[in-house]
């Protein structure tokens, strides 16, 4: 799938409804595609017209959609927002924020909290999604800083997966932080990363996967909870 229909694919998910969403950061637009397509349905943006109001894009990265029914676009490394949109495709509202670059998104739906890895800023911020009260869409949730150059994120529970890249004194690896307390890291793990680039987590939350790029492989590991933390089993 793809031949002819993508130039810069980058970010890739699966909506409650099993379809698929995709963004491509050279075509400056978001696709999805329902279950067993190889067409999509809906197009967002314009192709190769960067821009950012709302129907346009500037190198949109990542996708996560909720049940109500909203689809959040990272819009990710020129315009620093994230922009919501019903599945219809319909514009409802969007956010700017203090980021550099946002590459992955995290939905913790029941706690109406959207999380954002912020690459070049190093954190991880999270913020009101707004699907419970609308009022509370992008205020201020928590922050984990310092944390290295985030590249993806995925989250099960109170339990937030963070995968970072190379940065100045900080080897490429994973975190786990703990929403519940402040987004304290608690774990370390995946210190033989190369690469790491993208990380999701079944609906389960036992399972999870991590796409390296420079390898070009991804990896599939078990989270296995402990007495006192969690640890992975590759």
């Amino acid at each position: 799938m793809g031949a002819n229909l993508f130039y810069m694919p980058h970010g890739i998910s699966v909506d409650p409804d099993n379809n698929i969403w995709a963004t491509d950061v050279g075509l400056h637009q978001v696709m999805m595609f329902p279950r067993n397509s190889t067409t999509p349905s809906l197009v967002l943006g314009e192709k190769f017209v960067p821009g950012s109001d709302a129907s346009h894009f500037c190198k949109p990265s990542s996708v996560v959609v909720s049940r109500s029914g909203n689809v959040y676009i990272a819009d990710g490394y020129c315009n620093k927002r994230v922009v919501v949109y019903d599945t219809n495709g319909t514009y409802k509202t969007e956010i700017q924020g203090d980021w550099s670059v946002l590459h992955s998104l995290a939905l913790f739906e029941q706690e109406d909290t959207l999380c954002i890895a912020d690459r070049e800023g190093r954190k991880v911020d999270c913020i009101g999604a707004g699907i419970k009260n609308p009022q509370e869409f992008g205020s201020s949730v928590l922050e984990a800083k310092n944390i290295g150059r985030v590249y993806g994120i995925a989250g099960h529970g109170s339990t937030l997966l963070a995968v970072t890249g190379s940065d100045t004194g900080i080897n490429p690896g994973g975190i786990i932080l703990d929403l519940a307390d402040g987004g304290r890291v608690i774990n370390n793990w995946g210190t033989d990363f190369n690469n790491p680039h993208e990380v999701a987590i079944s609906s389960d939350g036992k399972t999870f996967y991590v796409a390296e790029i420079g390898p070009n492989r991804v990896r599939k590991f078990e989270l296995v909870p402990s007495k006192e933390s969690f640890y992975y089993r590759d």
